[in-house]
């Protein structure tokens, strides 16, 4: 009878109908903590009053670095990034991707004003080569920059970075700062005298350092340093970068970090990363291979409404450290 076919039809739409409702339900929930990682991130503020993400995604030194397949790589890198909630890149002129990033950045469909582009141009060009190299930065990348460093000065070679070269690189990125052109400036891997160098003709203290920094390669003078002029410090290697360093691999696997991350239920990666962005810092941690759970660790430390405090207790272990050192050739200083 056909009230026999309605109700046979009932008792089968409602089991598909109950499987379509949970499959919505769920697609709906993963959109939502994509979008509230987005919204729940932290941000450090700079000194002129630009909103910074407290991690970064580092884009150098990755598979294929300065050869054929960094820009692929750091555009599966920059993708998934985007994809998962993160708005932070760090990048620079001499990383070879910058293809890739503007090609994911592209594609994300992301509002520009929602994303923060970091990079940097070496200390050694002058005025009229650091405006230039800048403009064909941000060509390259299809999009603005929001701050741009100046690189690589402090290190045991100084890459031929002079007194002279240091301070007409600089004042080029203030008249691009002046202009409009970029919303902040800053520095990388500078030592006390590069800092003093840039200083003496300054009309602009930089925003930005951006420095090695880690447990046990703290850099404690220069972050002081950098305190006192409202400088932000920003670290790069948080995690003493493993893949790279022994140095990195003793801090991965110290006992301190271990004993805070089974305390807090988190990964010894996410102690180190927090230890920085409790101080008020920012990082730049790299993710090799498009690592899909990295990314989602690294961006937790950004939740500021669920990721754990770390305690005093806690952040003092982490000071203690000594087994570590610094990984990265540059950022010696005399």
């Amino acid at each position: 009878s056909s009230a026999g076919c309605r109700d046979l039809a009932s008792e089968l739409l409602v089991p598909w109908w109950s499987t379509m409702r949970c499959f919505i339900a769920l697609v709906a929930c993963s959109a939502f903590l994509v979008l509230s990682t987005a919204d729940a991130q932290s941000t450090v503020t700079l000194r002129n009053g630009i909103a910074m993400p407290t991690v970064l995604l580092g884009t150098g030194y990755m598979s294929g670095y300065l050869g054929r397949n960094a820009s692929e790589t750091a555009y599966l890198n920059v993708k998934s990034w985007l994809a998962h909630g993160g708005r932070g890149i760090d990048t620079a002129y001499m990383y070879n991707c910058q293809e890739g990033i503007g090609r994911a950045i592209s594609e994300s469909g992301l509002d520009r004003e929602s994303l923060f582009v970091l990079s940097k141009v070496p200390g050694t060009l002058g005025y009229d080569e650091t405006v230039q190299r800048v403009m064909d930065d941000m060509k390259q990348l299809d999009t603005r920059v929001d701050i741009v460093l100046l690189h690589w000065c402090g290190n045991a070679l100084h890459l031929h970075c002079t007194t002279e070269s240091i301070q007409d690189s600089w004042r080029a990125l203030e008249d691009l700062h002046k202009n409009g052109t970029l919303r902040s400036i800053g520095i990388s891997n500078f030592c006390d005298d590069n800092l003093d160098d840039l200083l003496k003709t300054a009309t602009i203290t930089p925003h930005v350092h951006q420095i090695e920094r880690h447990p046990g390669f703290a850099q404690t003078e220069m972050v002081q340093r950098c305190q006192k002029l409202n400088i932000t410090v920003q670290g790069y290697g948080p995690l003493g970068d493993p893949d790279r360093c022994d140095a990195g691999k003793e801090l991965m696997g110290d006992a301190s970090v271990a004993k805070i991350a089974s305390a807090h239920g988190i990964r010894p990666g996410q102690v180190l990363l927090a230890w920085q962005t409790q101080q008020g810092h920012s990082v730049t941690p790299r993710v090799e291979k498009n690592n899909t759970a990295h990314i989602l660790d690294n961006l937790a430390v950004m939740d500021s409404a669920s990721f754990p405090q770390l305690t005093q207790d806690d952040m003092a272990a982490l000071d203690a450290i000594q087994a570590s050192s610094k990984c990265w050739p540059v950022g010696v200083c005399k």
